[in-house]
């Protein structure tokens, strides 16, 4: 297939050149810098293909066919890692940004959206997620002594009272979104909490597919982020434990605790008491000026 599509071994140079780049830059405490940082000949190298391969991609983007329709999405799916592989960015969180230099970063959850249209355009594509594999589960939804479950709930019926408070057909669509991002977190939490994802081989795909998942449940309302709406910062906090137990994917390390901070700067005083579960399950602390900070493995 990348022999007849060239554009897609573009991609995939770009993302091996983003990982050389993240391994030479490890740090003695087995976390990745950001590469960004480094003005290397790797990173120059990843965004000359990075470029060259999207630009391609959007050229046949204009002609899907059932003949290609297959190389379109294996390019489009590998694009949607690069953000990622880049490392975190002051002022980019992936799914929202901070500052206007940024605004034009937020475009990570579209190209997500952007696969999940690609995929339905063919019933031959269909991502499938690894079932397998049932996790440990603290007793009744319970995690480091505080119940998630309770936790989710409180926040539904928050989401439920502000909605019937406002009435309008937006707010509902969003207060659709947020419960059924609640609903996802509590079925995925409760399927793999308490367990480190360790690896990549299998795990890549398992995170792909949560986030494929967690993008869809937000897909007619992908604005709360950018908007900084509380609610979907709050529920953002808690969709990060579930990254962070896949940070042994080497594009994901160090993303959970990045876009936690963000989080914290963008919610009020009385927002910030949602993050004391999440803060504490991907090992953050908060210290006395109320900013939260990554604990040093112990």
């Amino acid at each position: 297939m990348a022999i007849s599509h060239p554009f897609i071994l573009h991609l995939i140079l770009a993302l091996a050149g983003l990982h050389k780049a993240r391994v030479d830059t490890v740090d003695t405490d087995n976390t990745f810098s950001n590469p960004g940082a480094n003005d290397s000949w790797l990173v120059n190298r990843a965004e000359h293909h990075s470029a060259k391969g999207l630009s391609e991609l959007l050229s046949l983007l204009a002609h899907v066919s059932p003949n290609n329709i297959a190389a379109v999405w294996a390019g489009a799916t590998i694009l949607c890692f690069l953000p990622m592989a880049r490392g975190p960015r002051p002022g980019d969180y992936l799914f929202f940004s901070i500052g206007t230099d940024h605004e034009s970063m937020v475009q990570w959850p579209s190209l997500v959206k952007g696969v999940k249209t690609l995929s339905g355009m063919s019933g031959d594509i269909k991502p499938r997620g690894d079932k397998c594999g049932s996790s440990r589960v603290d007793q009744g939804g319970m995690a480091s002594g505080i119940n998630y479950r309770g936790l989710l709930q409180a926040l539904r019926e928050r989401i439920l009272l502000h909605g019937k408070q406002r009435g309008e057909l937006h707010a509902r669509e969003l207060s659709d979104c947020y419960i059924n991002a609640i609903a996802m977190l509590e079925r995925v939490l409760d399927e793999t909490h308490g367990e480190k994802q360790d690896g990549e081989e299998n795990n890549t795909g398992r995170l792909a597919m949560i986030i494929y998942d967690w993008i869809c449940c937000f897909e007619p309302a992908l604005d709360a982020f950018q908007n900084k709406d509380p609610v979907a910062m709050i529920l953002l906090a808690y969709f990060l434990v579930l990254m962070k137990l896949h940070d042994g994917v080497w594009f994901a390390r160090g993303w959970a605790e990045h876009i936690m901070g963000g989080i914290e700067e963008c919610l009020g005083q009385d927002d910030r008491r949602w993050l004391q579960w999440p803060m504490k399950q991907i090992g953050m602390r908060k210290d006395a000026g109320s900013k939260f900070y990554a604990a040093e493995e112990e």
